[in-house]
Formats: structure tokens, sequence, C-alpha cells
């Protein structure tokens, strides 16, 4: 039987899994490879050898990278590593070091982060809030989060407050309706973990705790003038606090600062008041006062992300969710706000990224990723999975960033760093229903990688985290893309390797 050559003019379906190789009835089958390792594919559909890196730091252990902008002049890539955070500027010179920071290696995968301004709110289900403010052009500090109060001595904390299920038939029983009392519980309840926060009472009346008794009993402060000084079942104490946990997941959204997921109460959604960012009073529920509900699905939902568009998206381990449907024009407030589920996949703990106008997730199966897409006609989202032909390229994720194009490089990239240190770079063009994958590795591994804004071109703008072992040691290093061949650009060598086209007998 004589050979049958095909001519191939693209690549733009990028590379595809083995499994395909008899796919002949699919029409990417025609313009895919079978490898394209350490390739970038143009948006065109044509490919060349992916950018190189060049050292730029040599990192103190393991790190993950956030990316810290304030404008397009002034962006900056901060590495969160063992008790420390160290920053770099745009162009990835070192310029400074905050140390003696609460965080640990443990928490390092499942931090979470928001950022508005000079403030980047960090979160961490056994971490108290913490924030990284940008001081100078140069410099950043640390501090804790705290919620606005209203500045008396012993004062209202405004705060959120829930009441947990294990503590139902507790009763609290103050010593008197005003000035400094005794709260006694009628069982274990307090610890030193509730000093300097409130409960509240009696409908809302705030109890200021001020110090630590024992396990039954607190010196507190009454801030509104109490019922009566009989045992009550009406209170509630705050929802974030050491015994109960922290929040995972923080975002800025429709202006608001929503906390949600915390470790007692996975479900967990609060939003501040509109405008104020430290103050969680639900007051009346007005529509300007703090938003705090629970999802209540049939299963408990645990929050592990959430991304703020034109609607607020919500990722748990059982499916994803929606608040008010998009394009309704209509802000969030304790009235309205409903969560609706959408699909049934569950999410990763990789934060999702936003890219070429939908939300990718990883499934929390760590074998696909996904693109969380409205669609008007059914008023609902869907998840397709955008690595359905290349799944083999999807290795338990553990970081992704994606970059929207620029001026000289429109191609629209999410970078995926999986578990063996490989990373999957998926192409998206979805006017032109184009969603192409290629593999790159490097001489070591990728640990973590992040975006920022650049207007020339997405590979000035990609910062990684590389580990490199030898016989004594293992390093850490961040390293800046580039495309020039420069004498300290890392560029790994290209392949091509086209799907073997078979004629059916006949």
């Amino acid at each position: 039987m004589a050979t049958v050559r095909n001519v191939q003019a693209n690549f733009s379906a990028g590379e595809v899994s083995s499994q395909l190789k008899q796919r002949i009835d699919l029409r990417q089958f025609y313009v895919a490879a079978q490898s394209l390792k350490n390739l970038y594919l143009h948006v065109e559909g044509g490919v060349s050898r992916r950018p190189g890196t060049y050292y730029r730091y040599t990192l103190p252990g393991t790190a993950k990278l956030i990316d810290f902008r304030f404008n397009d002049s002034q962006q900056y890539m901060l590495a969160f590593g063992n008790a420390r955070m160290d920053a770099f500027s745009e162009a990835g010179a070192y310029l400074s070091s905050v140390t003696s920071q609460p965080w640990t290696t443990a928490m390092l995968p499942n931090l979470n982060w928001a950022q508005s301004g000079d403030t980047l709110i960090v979160v961490h289900e056994d971490l108290p809030i913490q924030m990284v403010l940008r001081t100078g052009a140069t410099t950043f500090s640390n501090a804790a989060y705290a919620f606005d109060d209203d500045a008396t001595t012993d004062p209202k904390v405004f705060e959120p407050f829930y009441r947990y299920g294990d503590t139902s038939g507790i009763t609290l029983t103050p010593s008197a309706t005003t000035g400094t009392i005794t709260l006694t519980a009628s069982s274990a309840l307090f610890s030193t973990s509730w000093e300097g926060h409130c409960v509240q009472m009696d409908g809302g009346k705030y109890v200021h705790m001020k110090t630590y008794l024992s396990t039954t009993t607190f010196t507190a402060v009454v801030k509104d003038t109490l019922t009566g000084t009989g045992a009550t079942d009406d209170w509630l104490e705050p929802a974030f606090h050491d015994d109960r946990g922290y929040p995972r997941v923080a975002l800025f959204h429709d202006q608001r600062l929503w906390f949600m997921g915390s470790k007692s109460l996975p479900d967990g959604i609060w939003g501040s008041k509109t405008n104020e960012f430290f103050n969680f009073d639900a007051g009346t529920g007005a529509d300007s006062d703090s938003v705090q509900v629970v999802m209540g699905e049939e299963q408990i939902n645990e929050i592990r992300a959430a991304v703020g568009r034109d609607n607020l998206q919500i990722f748990t381990d059982q499916g994803e969710f929606r608040s008010l449907l998009p394009g309704t024009n209509t802000a969030i407030t304790p009235a309205n706000m409903n969560v609706r589920n959408q699909t049934q996949f569950g999410s990763s703990r990789v934060r999702p990224t936003v890219l070429d106008g939908v939300t990718l997730f990883v499934q929390k199966t760590g074998k696909a990723v996904r693109e969380y897409l409205y669609s008007a006609i059914e008023e609902k989202f869907s998840g397709d999975a955008v690595s359905l032909l290349a799944s083999h390229l999807i290795k338990t994720p553990v970081d992704m960033s994606g970059t929207e194009g620029a001026l000289n490089q429109p191609e629209k990239l999410a970078f995926i760093v999986n578990t063996d240190g490989t990373m999957s770079v998926y192409n998206s063009v979805r006017a032109e229903d184009i969603r192409a994958w290629v593999p790159w590795e490097t001489d070591g591994e990728f640990v973590s990688v992040r975006c920022l804004t650049s207007r020339f071109s997405w590979w000035s703008s990609g910062r990684s985290i590389h580990r490199r072992s030898t016989t004594s040691r293992s390093s850490r290093s961040t390293r800046r893309w580039i495309a020039r061949k420069t004498p300290r650009a890392r560029r790994a060598p290209g392949r091509v390797c086209l799907i073997s086209k078979l004629r059916p007998s006949i």
C-alpha cells in the first residue's frame, strides 16, 4: 500500500494525547501534534521555542509566588516562604524582605490572598488574618488584620458572629446588665482566644470579652444594656478565633471584602459593609450592612476559592456556585444574597484564573482543567473540560496563573505547574474555538508560577520558582522568563513530533 503524506499547515490544536492516533474523525487531528515539548504555540498556528529563564535570586527555602500590582508601572512579585516574604521588582530584582512572620512552610500550598491598592489580605484556616502593606516604592511590612471597633475602652468589635452547632444547649448567665460583669457558661466553652473579642447577646447586644477566668467564666464589659441576669440561650460567639479557625478564602468584590470557608464553618460566607473593608457589623440588614450567610446545601461544601466578576463565583469541593445572575446590574445586599449550584465537578485548592472571558479551575481529581462559563440562553454556568484532548498533560496541578496577552504577543495563556515539576501551557482563542496545550520542562522542577501585567510581551511578565537538586543539596531560585538570547538565559530544546496519520484499509 502506498504511503500517504499530508501537509500540516499549523498546530493550532497543540499537543494531544496518544490515544487520539486513530481519531481521524476529529478536526483537531489534522492540526495537532503528538509532542510539542518546550515549544510556544502562536495564535496564528505556528510554533517556536519557548522563552528561556535566567536566574534572579536564591530563595532560602520552599516558597509560593504572589503577584502584587499597584498600577502598570509599579508591579511586584512576592515570594512567601517559611516565616518570611521576599519582594521583587517587575524586572525580577530583589527589593526587600519581611521576616518573623506567622505563616509556615506547611501553610504555603493553601495560602490565599486578595489585594486592593497598597494592601494584600492573606488568609489560611490556621492563621489569624494578615495584611501585607506596601509602605514605599521598594518596601513592605506586615500587620495583623483588625476589625473596626467603636474606639472606646473595651470596645465593640465589628466582627462576624455565629452560633456553632456544638454549643447547642449551652447558656450564658451575666452577673449584671451593665458595666463590668462575670459571664458564666453552663458548660465548658471559653478559652484565652476569646479575649479581646465580643459576643452578642439578647438579639445583637455587644458584650466585650475582657479576661479569661476559666472554661466557664469570663470577665466581660457590657456595651449595650442587657435584658436581664437570667440564663439565656440567645447568644453568638465570634466567627473567627483560635478555637474555631480562620477563613480560607479572601476576595474584594462589589465594594466589599469577602471572607469564606473557615475551618469550623467550611460553607460560611461573610461580606463586609459596603466600602468599609474592616467592618462586618450586620446592623439591621440594610443594603450597605454586612452580608453573612451559610450555603446550607444538602452536603457541606468546603469553599476553596472565589472569583469576583459581574457576579460572585464560588468554588467548593462538591461543586461550583454563583450568586446573582450575570448581567442583572444589581449589587449584592443582605436581602438578595443567594448561592445557587451550577455544576458538580468540585474544585481543587489551586487558585482559579480568569482567561479569555472564562474562569479556569482545576477539578478536585487533579486530572482536568475546566472552564466556568455562563450561558445566557440556559441562564446557567457550565464547566466543560478544556484539557479533554490533552489529559496526559494534567498531573495533579499545584499552581496556576494566566495572562491575557500583550502588544507583541496576543496569545492568551494559562500556565499550570504540575506536581511532578513540569508545566502545562494552555492557549485559548475562544472566538476561533481553539484550545491548545503544550508541555514545558526545565533542568530541575517548576515549583510556582505567577504572571504580572506586561504591555509588550507575556514572556517578560512571567515569573517562576525553580528547584534544582544536586547530590549535596536542593536549591530554589526565582527566575524571569526571557526570549532574547543572552548568556544567562536557559532555553530548553524544543521538539515537534507529528501524529502518525494512518490511512484506513479499504
